[in-house]
């Protein structure tokens, strides 16, 4: 019996490698379970899966046990973040 969490994307869209599905799932998981120090990575990760449309909310969602909600929430505060950051860089 295997011990590793096991947790496989539920569609590889056209142009993604399976493998790396695979793996930012299992990484998505592993920092969902840090309590803060892994936080602000979880976000980074989902904010650039999302935008690179590789792994889907639903299946994010199911890495890390969060509700879709909660996961949509979480790369939009990131995404947020980004964009204050943008606009901060371009007033200096």
């Amino acid at each position: 019996m295997s011990t590793a969490y096991e947790i496989y994307p539920t569609w590889t869209p056209p142009g993604c490698v399976y493998d790396l599905q695979v793996a930012d799932l299992h990484r998505l998981h592993q920092l969902s379970r840090q309590r803060s120090a892994g936080r602000h990575e979880l976000g980074e990760l989902m904010l650039a899966r999302d935008a690179a449309k590789s792994l889907s909310r639903h299946d994010m969602a199911r890495a890390t046990g969060l509700s879709e909600t909660q996961v949509e929430r979480i790369i939009a505060e990131h995404r947020d973040h980004h964009k204050v950051g943008r606009a901060t860089n371009t007033r200096d």
